[in-house]
């Protein structure tokens, strides 16, 4: 298996970012926000059987409120979805999972997320 660099992470974002996701982002901030992701852990990607990027969602820590908030989410599968949930579990124990869906700031239980995407 290939070993992943910066730039595979930044190209697998170029070529699969919508509408949805880096919504107004310059090549920079994008560039930045990756970094600051992966120095707080909190990119998490997935990958077929030859290295080759298959989704990728993005978070940051919000520690005032207990937060792990998911900013970017390129997922492209629920396996993806499922392999965030384990290692954001995992990571990040003691935090309430949310994210913005179609603009609306969403707070669900997340224990039941989990429990849901980790069967």
């Amino acid at each position: 298996m290939k070993q992943l660099t910066f730039g595979d992470l930044i190209e697998f974002i170029l070529k699969n970012k919508s509408d949805k996701t880096f919504i107004g982002q310059s090549l920079q901030n994008i560039i930045d926000n990756v970094g600051t992701a992966l120095d707080n852990e909190t990119l998490f990607y997935a990958v077929d059987e030859s290295g080759n990027i298959t989704g990728m969602i993005l978070a940051e820590i919000r520690e005032e409120a207990g937060v792990l908030f998911v900013t970017e989410n390129l997922a492209m599968s629920i396996n993806t979805l499922k392999g965030f949930a384990k290692k954001a579990r995992i990571m990040f124990p003691q935090y309430k999972l949310e994210w913005l869906k179609r603009g609306i700031h969403k707070k669900h239980d997340t224990n039941k997320i989990y429990s849901k995407l980790t069967i």
